[in-house]
């Protein structure tokens, strides 16, 4: 799901004209309990989400650590560069 493009202020509007509605005609008790039922809904949605994004950086570090076999091959060419820029440093000493 992408992320929702919507202008703050105009998200902030909404989300009031919402409460309103869903507040009128309602006693103190129930507001309440509307209030706190959709709370606690924020409350695990951001907690799932906050989950998964802990986890991501992990998921990609493991898939980054481990090089690929050109990595490797590009890794062993330039060990025998520099072993063979050292052969040649000795030779002319």
């Amino acid at each position: 799901m992408s992320s929702i493009n919507i202008n703050p202020n105009e998200l902030s509007l909404l989300l009031t004209l919402i409460a309103i509605a869903l507040s009128e005609g309602k006693d103190v008790n129930e507001v309440n309990f509307i209030g706190n039922v959709y709370i606690t809904i924020g409350t695990i949605m951001v907690t799932i989400a906050a989950q998964v994004t802990a986890q991501q950086p992990d998921q990609n570090l493991k898939q980054d650590t481990q090089p690929t076999n050109q990595d490797i091959l590009r890794q062993i060419e330039q060990l025998q560069t520099q072993i063979d820029q050292l052969k040649l440093k000795c030779d002319l000493s």
